[in-house]
């Protein structure tokens, strides 16, 4: 129907042509201008001029072609109506083929030499991903126990375990940088959300902050490492981290043990997945536990700490603690 009524327009009026052109002319103009930032970060000027020239020429002569055909063609008017209608049909599949092409299943996942040597060690162990490497759900996809879990919903007594890890675990404001917007270098990939985040803040009352170092629900990467006896108990027996990443003061007890695409760095003191232990101490909160895990003097591996014990619970002594593998 619309096609038709372009036709109608177009026979009746000559200025109805040339209005169409103008104003699809001024839209092309006006896209470049309000996106050239975007192009010109991204380095694609000359590739959006090489495509608008050509539609801001070929759209004129288009009509042109159509108004002169149909003067000659009145009674058929369906001709161009139907080559209209095809042309929109067919221009977005066009470009759509190769949206989403077939690749090979290799190319999906690709695996590397550290996976691969992770992957050769027989033991029962997890590893955890420092400084951004392997994100979120990436060692489940390679069989590998990740202490950092997987990225769906979080637990709140392990959220707060990991506080314990990295203090910064919880903070959104650091995680965005978010002291750092109002002066940060315009990016076309982030720009919209920044001024979102930078309007958001400024509606709030001076709460939302201190709300926002708590609210990274979730986040499932550690940047570093307060307590690295914690590792043990978690069972880490490697930190994986990028090529160009050191561990600090606190963890120069570990051993790098490959250096090539990424770091991999072997915690010698791991404990086993689960152990007995032969003495216990009751916490009266979570706060109080998390108080006696962080402890430097406390015995991770003999000692465990019990919330709400039943009346009847006594203290067994063992001569030793048992691995259980």
């Amino acid at each position: 129907m619309l096609m038709s009524k372009s036709l109608f327009l177009m026979s009746k009026s000559d200025y109805f042509c040339v209005g169409l052109w103008i104003a699809g002319s001024i839209g092309v103009v006006a896209a470049v201008i309000y996106f050239w930032r975007w192009l010109a970060s991204m380095n694609l000027q000359r590739y959006e001029i090489a495509r608008a020239i050509p539609l801001l020429l070929i759209t004129p002569l288009a009509l042109v072609g159509l108004k002169l055909w149909h003067r000659r063609h009145n009674e058929w008017t369906w001709i161009p109506a139907a080559i209209m209608v095809i042309t929109v049909a067919v221009d977005p599949l066009f470009y759509w083929l190769n949206f989403n092409p077939s690749i090979d299943k290799r190319f999906f996942y690709p695996t590397s030499e550290g996976i691969d040597r992770l992957k050769k060690d027989p033991e029962t162990w997890r590893l955890m991903g420092v400084a951004g490497a392997l994100p979120a759900n990436t060692a489940s996809y390679y069989q590998l126990q990740d202490a950092l879990g997987y990225d769906a919903m979080t637990y709140t007594r392990y959220y707060d375990f990991m506080v314990m890890i990295d203090p910064g675990f919880k903070d959104l404001v650091a995680a965005l940088e978010i002291d750092k917007l109002a002066s940060k270098p315009w990016n076309p990939r982030t720009r919209l959300f920044d001024e979102w985040v930078l309007g958001l803040l400024a509606s709030k009352n001076e709460g939302f902050l201190p709300f926002l170092r708590q609210a990274n629900y979730w986040n499932s990467v550690v940047r570093t490492i307060h307590n690295r006896r914690l590792l043990d108990l978690m069972n880490v027996k490697y930190l994986v981290s990028p090529p160009g990443w050191f561990p600090d003061a606190t963890l120069q007890d570990l051993e790098l043990v490959y250096d090539k695409e990424m770091r991999i760095y072997l915690n010698k003191t791991v404990l086993p997945r689960a152990i007995a232990v032969n003495r216990w101490i009751v916490a009266n909160s979570d706060q109080e536990a998390i108080r006696l895990l962080s402890d430097p003097e406390f015995d991770l591996a003999r000692t465990a700490v019990v919330q709400n014990p039943e009346p009847s619970t006594k203290t067994v002594e063992q001569p030793a603690s048992i691995p259980m593998r």
